[in-house]
């Protein structure tokens, strides 16, 4: 706590001194050549209404479409190089989203996300999450629990995708990226009228290359096509729907192991790995292909009234994936569907300046198969995953003088988890010598009732300045460990729940050239959920009793000249577990929580060279500096990561028309290797763990016609 008071004493001083704001963003939306020197006005739709992301009451980090594309963010895992306290791993077809030192860190369909993912309003899975970004028109990242608003799975916050949307204007444009590691990105969008009335477009996304690791594992050879439509019969009602299609061919990236077979060669992967134990053949690292895919489909419709809007958001997505992993000397085949749907119904108040308010009604439904085994039956899973949610959620914005005005929400939410027709695999083969699979049948249905609440205010303490506070709470539902209850252990685990403060600053000043942004936070986390994951044992799930995060943020952007853009972001972040106790008895208090770094620095500038003709060269640099943290709770020595920095440079040829496009890019130029999802174990261990990409550049090529 006593950090925790020194950061508000900080926030006071700062509102004390200096005119502030908060509406955190990524590097700058600004791409081509620009004639205004002031900061572009950033809208945001995370709070699930339309609004200034400066007169947002919350710390929102926005990445234009632009961006993406300048930086070389073609995945939601790349986001966490320009998103303050993140870190953004992958499994294969897995993500794991942390933010503020708060995620899920085993990827299995019976572990609710931490952190949501949610593509034009509709709630996406993990797995599947990795697809490559296309057509996207902005990404919000709002860190924190947002259990009013977002419910179960957003305890340590919720990213917006929102895809780019049919228009009534001829938009056709088409690019190509090559690179090293034989990269081939092509794209291309076309879209229109047709008619008075209806809009579509079409974009399709191709993105191949070849392994990152020495031995051919982890590649990528994916394509995806998305529909969409925009229906504006009359002022009163309008419909958006789209369908989206996405399947990958690709080697996966094997387990590497820790230490590096090669320190001077993160990505070096030996073709043949030692055998588990005596008398078993090693593992041929490059395995047979896998195949993932998805079908996705949503929509938006909305009844304009005089004073309320109505909309109601379905979705559904339909996701398999057939895997061979190589992993800890060990074939893993991993098969999994999942169908999932949602609906979404909200009622919203028009702009009001003394009231304004939405209400919601919020159904989910999921049905997972997964068929996954760990070597000669070492570990492993067969069975169903079933889920389903019912929640209702209402909040109010309430001005109390035109100057201060209060906020209070409220969520129910019911949410069911089975585990039917479901066994964990084991074998006795190091005793007898078979190494046949033996189930063993475990049983689990339970539902959870939760209500999360937020109180906030903000007050405006001059024309373009915003203070803030807010205290909420969120949680995610419980799960199980795969193993059948007994009178001394229960598979039951219990629901993590969050009580949250928040305190910030939102302001712009110098005519809008110049933001400073700072939010500090104190999250106080009960039955906080731990995860390890073992060759032998497979994955198993904990309850911290207690754990505590207290962090500050703070960033800047100044326009210097017309030409010139300078962003600076700072994290601060203590993550401790405050008690723990695991099975064999360890006590865990005070170890720092995983992938918690206590420090991340994003500086970003960007200068334009204006040529003749109005024609433009843009030079862009941003790095990522990022102090050492562990990827375990456990603070295995082996699975911690050293301080490093990662930097992505653009050189960005602009014709004077605005019709073409040439750059040149580098990403990572340190060629650093990060650690993502590690793990005990190993052959020849002690650990292993994923990879982050190592060193990338190319050229590209962008027309618009």
């Amino acid at each position: 706590m006593k950090l925790f008071a020194s950061l508000i004493a900080c926030g006071v001083v700062y509102i004390a001194n200096v005119d502030l704001a908060v509406a955190e963003e990524g590097p700058a939306a600004a791409t081509g050549v620009s004639n205004d020197d002031s900061l572009a006005e950033i809208v945001v739709t995370s709070e699930k209404k339309i609004e200034s992301a400066a007169k947002a009451p919350v710390a929102v980090t926005v990445v234009s479409g632009d961006t993406l594309v300048d930086l070389g963010i073609s995945n939601v895992l790349l986001l966490a190089n320009v998103v303050p306290s993140a870190r953004f791993n992958s499994e294969n077809t897995e993500s794991k989203l942390f933010l503020r030192g708060v995620g899920s860190d085993f990827g299995v369909p019976w572990i609710s996300e931490s952190v949501s993912t949610y593509v034009n309003g509709g709630l996406i899975n993990r797995f599947g999450t990795t697809a490559s970004f296309f057509d996207i028109e902005a990404v919000e990242v709002l860190p924190g629990p947002q259990g009013t608003l977002y419910g179960k799975n957003s305890v340590g916050g919720t990213v917006q995708i929102r895809t780019k949307r049919p228009s009534s204007a001829a938009e056709n444009e088409a690019s190509v990226e090559l690179g090293n590691y034989g990269l081939v990105h092509t794209s291309a969008a076309v879209g229109g009228a047709l008619g008075d009335t209806l809009f579509v477009r079409l974009a399709v996304n191709t993105q191949h290359h070849e392994g990152y690791q020495s031995n051919g594992d982890d590649t990528e050879s994916s394509e995806a096509a998305r529909l969409s439509a925009v229906w504006k019969p009359n002022e009163s009602f309008d419909a958006f729907v789209w369908a989206q299609y996405w399947q990958n061919q690709f080697h996966n990236a094997a387990w590497q192991n820790l230490p590096y077979p090669d320190p001077d060669h993160p990505w070096y992967v030996p073709p043949v790995k030692p055998p588990l134990a005596p008398g078993l053949p090693g593992q041929v690292t490059y395995q047979a292909l896998s195949d993932a895919s998805s079908k996705t489909a949503g929509g938006e419709f909305n009844w304009h009234f005089s004073k309320a809007t109505l909309t109601y958001i379905p979705f559904w997505t339909d996701f398999f994936t057939d895997e061979q992993r190589p992993v800890d000397g060990l074939d893993l085949p991993w098969k999994f569907t999942l169908n999932q749907r949602t609906h979404e119904l909200k009622l919203s108040s028009n702009d009001n300046e003394k009231l304004n308010w939405l209400t919601g009604l919020y159904y989910l439904d999921s049905l997972g198969d997964l068929l996954y085994t760990v070597g000669p039956n070492l570990a492993g899973y067969r069975g169903y995953i079933n889920q389903q949610s019912y929640s209702a959620y209402a909040q109010i914005t309430y001005s109390v003088f035109p100057w201060l005005r209060e906020t209070a929400g409220l969520r129910y939410s019911s949410d069911h988890l089975s585990a039917p027709d479901s066994a964990a695999i084991s074998t006795n083969g190091f005793v007898t010598g078979d190494f046949s699979p033996i189930y063993t049948p475990f049983e689990f249905n339970h539902t959870w009732r939760r209500v999360d609440w937020k109180e906030g205010l903000e007050a405006d303490i001059g024309a373009h300045s915003l203070v803030y506070g807010n205290v909420q709470t969120g949680y995610n539902e419980g799960t199980y460990n795969t193993f059948p209850s007994t009178p001394a252990f229960s598979n039951e685990v219990k629901p993590q729940r969050l009580l949250g403060f928040t305190l910030g600053t939102k302001n712009r000043f110098f005519d809008n050239r110049l933001e400073i942004d700072d939010e500090v936070y104190h999250y106080i986390y009960k039955d906080f959920l731990l995860s390890t994951f073992t060759t032998f044992n497979g994955t198993i799930e904990y309850n911290a009793p207690r754990a505590e995060i207290t962090g500050n943020e703070l960033t800047a952007k100044y326009q210097l000249t017309r030409d010139d853009l300078l962003t600076v972001g700072a994290g601060i972040l203590k993550a401790k577990i405050k008690e723990f106790v695991d099975f064999s008895g360890r006590n865990f208090a005070n170890s720092t929580l995983p992938n918690s770094p206590t420090y991340t620095i994003n500086l970003g500038g960007q200068h334009t060279f204006r040529l003749p003709g109005d024609a433009g060269l843009v030079l862009r640099v941003d790095s990522l500096i990022s102090a050492g943290y562990y990827a375990l709770y456990t603070h295995d020595p082996y699975t911690y990561q050293p301080r490093y920095t990662k930097t992505t440079a653009s050189l960005t040829y602009t014709s004077a028309n605005g019709k073409w496009d040439f750059g040149l890019w580098g990403r990572n130029l340190e060629n650093v290797a990060t650690l993502s999802a590690a793990g005990a174990g190993g052959i020849p261990g002690p650990a292993a763990s994923y990879i982050d990409q190592p060193r990338t550049y190319g050229m590209q090529v962008r027309a618009r016609f």
